[in-house]
This record gives structure tokens, C-alpha cells and sequence, in this order.
């Protein structure tokens, strides 16, 4: 796939894939997107995946600034325009960023994040991303 030209903010925002927050992205980068991630497997690898879609279907490069740290430290560097995205839960945003309470009903639990995250700090959520339909695996394959 070629890359397309493409606005900076309109890429980052297309590449919604999972669930991320993105910053105003008025930093003065140019075509480069900076991708963070919290310090645990799993978000790294997200992170990863991120910046390797940036890098094939935009114009953008990718800044990679993975295995940061915590919700709090990354959710600062949003703050500080440090960093433009990184991969989020819409759980823990709730709870650690916004300090409401917890809720089994997704739909409402993206709903309520994606309508405070505009309102408080004007960042876009990404659509919903319904992991618990992902399941996959690998391992290699023993040689006898």
C-alpha cells in the first residue's frame, strides 16, 4: 500500500484501530507522529503495532517512546504534547484519569470517556475496539 498524503492530525486519527487517545498534535513535529506506550508487554506491542501503521499507510514517521511508564506518566506527556497517541483501555481511563467509578457496560463506559476526554483536554478516542473477539496465538513449531 502506497503511503497517502495525508494531514498529520486527519492520519493520526484514522489510525484508530485500537482505543488511544491523541493529543491536539499542534506541536510543531511536522510529519512526525510520536507513539508512546505504558511499560508492560502488552502495550508495548500495541504501541509498536501503531507506529508500524502509521509508517505504512501515511506520509507521518513514527517517534516510538514505548515501555514509558504507568497511565498517569503517559496521560502527562499527552498533556505536555510530549507525545501525540498511545494505546489506552477505556476502563482505566475512567477510573485513573477521570476518577468515575468502574461499570460492566462497555458502551457506556466508551461513551462517557470519549464524551469527557473531548470536553476536558479536546483529544479524540479512537472507536471502540472489541478485543475480547481477538484471540490469537503462536508458537513454534518443534523440530523432531
Amino acid at each position: 500500500m502506497a503511503n497517502l498524503p495525508i494531514h498529520r492530525r486527519d492520519a493520526l486519527r484514522l489510525l484508530g484501530g485500537g482505543v488511544l487517545t491523541l493529543s491536539a498534535c499542534g506541536t510543531g513535529r511536522g510529519n512526525t507522529a510520536v507513539v508512546g506506550s505504558k511499560n508492560f508487554t502488552e502495550q508495548v506491542i500495541l504501541g509498536e503495532l501503531l507506529a508500524q501503521q502509521i509508517e505504512a499507510r501515511t506520509s507521518l514517521r513514527a517517534d516510538r517512546r514505548l515501555d514509558l511508564g504507568g497511565t498517569l506518566l503517559c496521560h502527562q506527556a499527552l498533556l505536555a504534547k510530549q507525545m501525540d497517541l498511545y494505546p489506552e483501555y477505556t476502563g482505566t481511563a475512567l477510573t485513573a484519569i477521570l476518577k468515575e467509578q468502574p461499570s460492566s457496560d462497555a458502551a457506556s463506559v466508551y461513551e462517557t470517556v470519549r464524551k469527557e476526554y473531548q470536553e476536558k483536554f479536546d483529544w479524540k478516542w479512537a472507536p471502540r475496539w472489541d478485543s475480547t473477539h481477538i484471540r490469537a496465538g503462536g508458537a513454534r513449531r518443534r523440530r523432531q
